[in-house]
């Protein structure tokens, strides 16, 4: 009907109506284009709202489980510290007991790591990181990222070099399987270990690593506490303070 007016019009030479029949076709195209460009991005903010809540959900359990690691760690750091006291001054005297035995079984003890970062992994590998709009969030992930990696590769690196102390370790500690008891008892010569510079020079190693390790998960929990509060301000569409950098200062020095 559009194109019949159209012809009509220029048969007619009626140019001013030939105008406005450009204009609103021109009119109509655009508004068409809008409207598709609208559905579009709603169709995107709806998939960035999803990719927002798995974040946060993700970042909720390994704020767990990164407070679960960081005990576990400073347990470890600890006995390994007491262990190395007692064994400088060759007595027992004066030290817990059970922080020294504690300190002895930690030398070699690494827990896997418990991160949960598939969402983010999904976001790079598909190349969909662009739909997170938040220029705060996106960086915290990217950083978050990088930092989980780098983790990664120290956690395998230290496991490895322990391991290779394995046989040394072996030398001054034995197990021992007790009645009733499922899991065997770790024994060994306090007197044996204070003497020898070898053990000394690996509890110095382990507690070096331990530590280290224990500061790279509070790197990761300052960061993961930071992501979830700029997730929850972009989720429930509320004013959320700037980021704190204070984890960024901190990364990766020993305490």
């Amino acid at each position: 009907m559009i194109l019949r007016r159209f012809t009509k019009h220029i048969t007619e030479q009626n140019w001013f109506a030939v105008g406005l029949d450009v204009i609103v076709v021109m009119v109509g195209i655009f508004l068409g284009m809008q409207v598709t460009e609208w559905n579009e991005e709603r169709k995107e903010r709806d998939v960035e709202h999803k990719y927002l809540i798995r974040l946060l959900a993700d970042a909720q359990t390994n704020e767990i489980d990164l407070g679960s690691l960081i005990e576990h760690f400073s347990r470890q750091v600890d006995a390994i510290y007491t262990l190395g006291q007692a064994t400088a001054v060759k007595s027992r005297d004066g030290f817990d007991s059970k922080q020294v035995e504690l300190g002895v079984y930690s030398i070699l003890s690494f827990p896997s790591i418990r991160f949960r970062s598939g969402t983010v992994g999904e976001l790079l590998s598909a190349g969909k990181m662009e739909l997170i709009r938040d220029k705060e969030i996106k960086t915290l992930l990217l950083e978050q990222n990088a930092l989980y990696e780098f983790v990664m590769t120290q956690h395998r690196d230290f496991r490895l070099f322990l391991i290779d102390k394995q046989e040394q370790y072996d030398q001054y500690t034995q197990y021992e399987t007790l009645p009733n008891k499922i899991r065997p008892r770790m024994v060994f010569d306090f007197t044996e270990l204070s003497n020898s510079s070898e053990f000394q020079t690996i509890v110095h190693n382990a507690l070096f690593l331990q530590r280290l390790m224990l500061n790279y998960r509070k790197n990761q929990q300052e960061l993961n506490v930071e992501l979830i509060k700029q997730l929850k301000c972009n989720i429930e569409k509320t004013r959320c303070s700037p980021v704190d950098n204070h984890y960024k200062r901190n990364l990766l020095v020993l305490d």
